[in-house]
């Protein structure tokens, strides 16, 4: 560990992970709780932290993630860990396991890149090739224009403001 103050007085700490070889950091996320995750090319990695030691745990497909490459997370507003990935899809972290949602569930391409929750608590995953979908009863539907211009290639910029309206930035 190997705390430090920059100039604006914001605190940083350097934690120890270990990773397999060749493997990347694409998003991190600090859930409400405390715990850190970590999505990884490799996987995703939950940071236990005890009184200023750290150990980790990886969750990869051999732990029910379908698949290891981890492009985004989102905690929803019930704590709920949403986790996309690059080609399994989105699953999400329950007390029972990990649960998914694929191509069989209703969503035209598996590579997820970004889950957002919308105002009303409706939770949305979206994707560069295909669109937007909503997350209903375990299932996707598609948000209806998402999945052709100027609505594609907008995956990393979809939002809703205070006032209910979505905003979507593409091409």
């Amino acid at each position: 560990m190997t705390p430090g103050v920059n100039g604006a007085g914001t605190r940083w700490e350097s934690i120890p992970l270990t990773l397999p070889p060749g493997a990347r950091i694409y998003v991190l996320l600090q859930a409400s709780g405390g715990t850190l995750w970590v999505g990884t090319s490799y996987g995703l990695i939950r940071v236990h932290s005890d009184s200023g030691s750290y150990r980790q745990e990886l969750l990869g497909p051999n732990s029910g993630l379908p698949d290891g490459f981890v492009h985004c997370l989102y905690e929803d507003e019930t704590h709920g860990l949403w986790i996309g990935t690059q080609s399994g899809g989105l699953a999400q972290l329950l007390p029972t396991g990990i649960a998914s949602i694929t191509n069989a569930d209703g969503l035209s391409d598996q590579n997820i890149q970004r889950v957002i929750e919308s105002r009303d608590g409706s939770i949305y995953a979206s994707s560069e090739r295909a669109g937007l979908w909503e997350l209903v009863d375990g299932r996707a539907r598609q948000v209806p224009g998402s999945d052709r211009p100027p609505f594609l290639k907008s995956s990393f910029n979809v939002d809703q403001d205070e006032r209910g309206d979505w905003w979507a930035a593409g091409e």
